[in-house]
């Protein structure tokens, strides 16, 4: 099942136009899993990504901003 959420968040990710290449995407994805999915704190999962806590907060926001965005637009185009 989480394969195929990755994929999902990937392609949703993946498909806004804010995303500048398929790098950031996985970046946005991997930190929406660790934090959301994963279960951990901002400072586990920047830790489990690698980076700095301030960047995996921002990261998060900006992804969670281009969800928002996707599904929004979807609900409008909903009949």
């Amino acid at each position: 099942m989480q394969a195929r959420v990755r994929e999902e968040l990937l392609e949703v990710l993946g498909a806004v136009p804010l995303v500048l290449d398929q790098d950031e995407a996985v970046a946005d994805c991997e930190i929406v899993e660790l934090a959301y999915f994963g279960g951990l704190s901002f400072r586990e999962a920047a830790q489990a990504a690698g980076i700095p806590e301030g960047t995996a907060k921002s990261r998060l926001r900006l992804a969670l901003a281009k969800l928002k965005t996707v599904l929004d637009a979807s609900l409008l185009e909903s009949p």
